[in-house]
């Protein structure tokens, strides 16, 4: 891990990794044209920086020798003034939640919570939108899914029968030895598929 000076730890370690992965791009652009000369803060801005302050300060850090070929992933010394969790560990357990979400029900908090923390400035509005996409998709597929499934079957469904149907069905019920009901049963499916096979292409029933 990059040991980070202590100006940088009081800024947000998304907004100071945005802000490295910034100049990073803006000095392979000035190797790749003139050299590192004319970096420039408005330059940094341009390639993804949103905070003026860290933009400045995170030049600075890098003119005086920090490198910005790995991450600066070092937590923030200082309290939030809420008194908040860290952002590293919201972003943790918000990975999490994303890990473990199954229902629709699920994503839509993610939602939620996910306009809450870019409201509160814990995380980038673009990287929301990242984190949305593939949480609407998981939704549509989930619902495609339910789609090509058959619909459950409903116990509170009603059959239409015949009297001599529900006859033989409630005869069944008043049988009191089982090995009765169990012959009855395995007879009626017997000749069931007996008739089936006897009358192949017509509709069972009267």
């Amino acid at each position: 891990m990059v040991e980070l000076p202590p100006e940088l730890l009081v800024f947000k370690p998304d907004n100071r990794e945005r802000t490295r992965r910034a100049i990073s791009r803006v000095v392979e652009s000035a190797v790749r044209d003139a050299g590192t000369k004319f970096i420039s803060v408005a330059k940094v801005r341009q390639a993804g920086a949103k905070d003026n302050n860290a933009a400045q300060e995170c030049l600075k850090a890098w003119r005086a020798g920090l490198s910005v070929a790995e991450p600066w992933t070092g937590r923030p010394e200082v309290p939030t003034p809420s008194g908040e969790t860290p952002v590293a560990g919201n972003r943790g357990e918000l990975a999490q939640k994303i890990r473990d979400a199954r229902t629709d029900g699920d994503r839509e908090a993610l939602m939620h919570e996910l306009a809450a923390l870019v409201a509160s400035g814990e995380v980038d509005p673009d990287e929301a939108r990242e984190i949305r996409g593939p949480l609407q998709e998981a939704r549509q597929a989930a619902k495609a899914k339910r789609g090509n499934e058959p619909p459950p079957e409903d116990p509170t469904k009603l059959v239409l029968s015949s009297p001599e149907a529900m006859l033989a069905a409630r005869a069944l019920d008043l049988f009191v030895s089982d090995e009765r009901r169990d012959r009855m049963l395995a007879m009626i499916a017997a000749e069931l598929e007996a008739d089936r096979i006897e009358h192949p292409n017509q509709e069972g029933g009267p």
